[in-house]
C-alpha cells in the first residue's frame, strides 16, 4: 500500500499512520512522498517504483477534475434501520423476538429489493415522530455523537436513532407487548456512542439519559465518564501550517 501524507502539519502524521495500519492489517506499507525511515514503512522495491511514480503524478501533480458517478438505493436508510432493529431486538428481547412475526416482517423488509413489494410488506415506520415536527431530535439528540433508543409506545417498541445529533430515523421493532415487556425499561433504554473515541455508554434508562443531558453530574456514571472524555478532547490542530 502506497501512502501519501498530504497535511503540512506534522501533528497529524502519527494519527494518519496509526489509522491506516489499524484498518489494513497485514499490508505492506510504502511512504510514497517521503523517506521510509521507520516502521511500519518499507523501502519501495524496484518492481514497484514505476507504479509509485505514476501515482505521484496523479496525487501530487496539478489538480485535475474528474467526473465520477455512483448510485445509492433510495431504501438504504430504511434497510440500515431494519438491521439495527433486528440486532437490538435479538440482544434485548432474545429468541422469542428472533422467531416472532415482527422479526420476520423486518427480515422481509430488509431482503426485498422490489420497491412495490416492499410497500406491501406492512406498516413499519412509526408515525409517532413526523418528519416536520421531529420531537426525537429535540428530545434525544446528543450532538457529540450518536444515540440509539428503544422506546415503548403503547403496545409497540420503537427504535429511534439520531446520528451526529442531526439525522433522525425511527423503526417499529415489535407491535407485540409480550415481546418486550419486562425486557426493556418502561421509559425506554438508550445507548450513546462517541464514534471518534470508539466509546459508548449504556444501556441507560431514558429518564437517566434525560437527566444526564440536563446536568452531566446527574447522569449515570458511565454517561458522566463518556461526557468527560468528550469534553476533555483538545481542539483539532490545523491540517496545513501557514507560510
Amino acid at each position: 500500500m502506497f501512502l501519501f501524507i498530504r497535511p503540512s502539519n506534522p501533528a497529524w502524521y502519527p494519527t494518519i499512520v496509526a489509522s491506516v495500519v489499524a484498518n489494513f492489517p497485514g499490508a505492506d506499507f510504502y511512504l510514497a512522498n517521503g523517506p521510509a525511515s521507520s516502521e511500519p514503512f518499507s523501502r519501495i522495491p524496484g518492481s514497484r517504483r514505476d507504479l509509485c511514480e505514476s501515482l505521484r503524478r496523479v496525487v501530487l501533480g496539478p489538480p485535475k477534475y474528474r467526473q465520477i458517478g455512483f448510485s445509492l438505493r433510495p431504501d438504504t436508510g430504511e434497510r440500515f434501520l431494519v438491521k439495527l432493529a433486528l440486532g437490538l431486538g435479538a440482544l434485548f428481547l432474545g429468541e422469542q423476538f428472533v422467531s416472532s412475526v415482527n422479526a420476520g416482517v423486518l427480515r422481509s423488509l430488509m431482503w426485498e429489493k422490489d420497491s412495490v413489494k416492499r410497500a406491501d410488506i406492512g406498516a413499519r415506520d412509526n408515525p409517532l415522530f413526523p418528519a416536520d415536527a421531529n420531537p426525537v431530535k429535540a428530545d434525544l439528540a446528543w450532538s457529540p455523537g450518536h444515540l440509539l433508543a428503544l422506546i415503548p409506545v403503547k403496545e409497540c417498541l420503537v427504535l429511534a436513532v439520531v446520528l451526529y445529533g442531526d439525522q433522525v430515523g425511527t423503526m417499529m421493532v415489535s407491535s407485540n407487548r409480550a415481546d418486550w415487556e419486562g425486557r426493556v425499561h418502561s421509559s425506554g433504554q438508550v445507548f450513546v456512542v462517541a464514534p471518534g473515541l470508539r466509546r459508548f455508554a449504556g444501556p441507560l434508562t431514558l429518564e437517566a439519559y434525560r437527566a444526564g443531558k440536563l446536568r452531566a453530574d446527574k447522569g449515570p456514571a458511565d454517561f458522566q465518564k463518556l461526557v468527560l472524555q468528550v469534553n476533555s478532547l483538545p481542539p483539532k490542530p490545523p491540517f496545513e501550517l501557514s507560510g
